[in-house]
């Protein structure tokens, strides 16, 4: 698998002063999904202070044998409206005592779930490795994973609800399986979700899984929206396309667990969204659909978060495409999304039909 991003530095450190370029990037490649930005940004001032910084690394840069882990959180994000920093801590430090391991190193669940890997990786005294567990961007079901792609099992897990509750799992599930049993478990009560942590492996496992460096990305993508300037993600990302568009109106469907819906755009254009999994279209031609980038920018070209999609109804937008990347511009990659794109697809079909009828339509 080719790699089409470069950077020759291995080991670097973030500091206060990245802070809006790593909300600008990850926004961007997080697709307006994963954690709300206000809870990310507090996150990240709180690890990145003007004294503290956190170690970068290439996973390459890691001894074999060092045991690097996760932590991200499942379910609808509209429902986080808050994360408490010791809620975190002390999620990492029950996995390390309930299984007998030791962390080395935090690996950001997605991209969109970085400011928790960092946070962690501040308080802990730990490197963040240069990846993420989605390779280069957000997804909406944990089964679109390295690990699934390359079919080894996530366990041991820990997941623990807003409520406290704690879910324990130590059998090889399969990811299809466990996003099933993490959507159960999170389902309760009036706040709905949960955070993991694990995946815990060997740094060598993966060293083997050739993913890209994309909190270097981000950094990259960020730098180029703090100057105003989408030319310059030309350089980080392919075959990218900008469409200035109007927020015409969104209708939204219902899927427990999901934020999904179609928004249409003044030139006729629609986004259909289930979380990051997003599809552009041009009636019933698809132009774009996930794994490639389909992200949105507001007129200050920063990231819109699309659960708060409907503050911008009547506003101008730039819609960006771009080519995945990784694991995702396979044949296997893509395939792994088919299924969650044909169940957006389906489920706002209905949903258009029903908007048409209500506006005198057939």
């Amino acid at each position: 698998m080719k790699k089409q991003y470069q950077n020759n530095q291995q080991v670097f450190d973030l500091t206060r002063k990245d802070v809006k370029r790593l909300l600008l990037g990850c926004g961007f490649l997080s697709t307006g999904g994963g954690l709300p930005e206000n809870i990310r940004q507090r996150l990240l001032e709180a690890a990145l202070s003007s004294t503290e910084k956190v170690r970068v690394v290439d996973v390459n840069e890691l001894d074999n044998g060092d045991m690097v882990a996760t932590v991200f959180g499942v379910g609808d994000p509209k429902q986080c409206t808050s994360v408490d920093e010791g809620y975190l801590e002390s999620l990492v430090t029950g996995f390390q005592r309930r299984f007998g391991l030791k962390v080395n190193a935090i690996i950001p669940g997605e991209i969109g779930a970085e400011a928790e890997a960092i946070f962690l990786c501040s308080v802990l005294g730990l490197p963040l490795v240069d990846a993420d567990l989605a390779s280069g961007r957000a997804v909406p079901e944990v089964n679109l994973s390295p690990f699934d792609y390359y079919g080894i099992s996530p366990s041991p897990l820990l997941a623990r609800d807003y409520y406290g509750n704690e879910l324990v799992v130590t059998s090889d599930l399969c990811s299809g399986d466990l996003e099933f049993l993490l959507r159960t478990f999170g389902n309760y009560g009036r706040k709905r979700g949960c955070f993991l942590v694990g995946y815990a492996r060997e740094a060598k496992v993966y060293k083997k899984m050739n993913l890209p460096r994309s909190i270097s990305m981000s950094l990259d993508i960020g730098k180029a929206l703090e100057k105003k300037n989408l030319t310059d993600i030309k350089e980080v990302l392919k075959n990218v396309k900008v469409y200035e568009e109007t927020v015409k109106g969104i209708v939204k469907s219902n899927l427990p667990g999901f934020n999904t819906g179609v928004l249409l755009l003044r030139s006729g254009l629609s986004i259909d969204f289930k979380n990051e999994c997003i599809t552009l279209r041009q009636g019933d031609q698809t132009k774009t659909k996930a794994p490639d980038i389909v992200t949105l920018l507001d007129d200050n070209f920063s990231p819109v978060y699309l659960a708060e999609i409907e503050n911008f109804v009547g506003k101008r937008v730039f819609v960006v495409t771009a080519k995945a990347f990784g694991i995702w511009d396979t044949q296997k990659g893509r395939q792994m999304w088919a299924r969650s794109v044909r169940e957006l697809m389906e489920v706002n079909s209905r949903v258009k039909i029903d908007f048409y009828k209500a506006k005198g339509g057939k």
